[in-house]
């Protein structure tokens, strides 16, 4: 028996379908107690990668970027802004096979999520 399965109106043998993005990782990180967080962005070959910053005493947001990252075929990656805005509540840092998130003082928060495109 030969499965046949479709995708965007193509046919062909059975193979696993494109799901689309996929949430590799999302959570909060506490300015108040100096959260950080590591991602891992070895896997896959592109992510996004949203934050959402927030003054702690007020509630408002102080910021909020999106960033694609991308890996090379020798095994690095890089980064680029799609959209930031003009304050920032959060601090990036590449590191070998990984991206550390932190709250760029003890007055914000970083909500995040980190999904994988390809």
């Amino acid at each position: 028996m030969n499965n046949v399965g479709m995708v965007f109106g193509r046919s062909g043998a059975e193979t696993p379908a494109s799901s689309g993005m996929t949430l590799v990782e999302s959570g909060y990180l506490s300015g108040d107690i100096g959260d950080s967080k590591v991602l891992d962005v070895s896997v896959y070959q592109i992510y996004l990668l949203f934050t959402r910053e927030i003054t702690i005493s007020s509630g408002a947001i102080r910021g909020f970027r999106a960033i694609q990252i991308a890996r090379s075929e020798d095994g690095g990656f890089q980064r680029q802004y799609l959209a930031s805005s003009t304050n920032a509540g959060v601090t990036i840092t590449n590191g070998a096979d990984s991206i550390t998130l932190k709250p760029s003082s003890a007055s914000y928060d970083v909500y995040y999520a980190l999904y994988a495109v390809l």
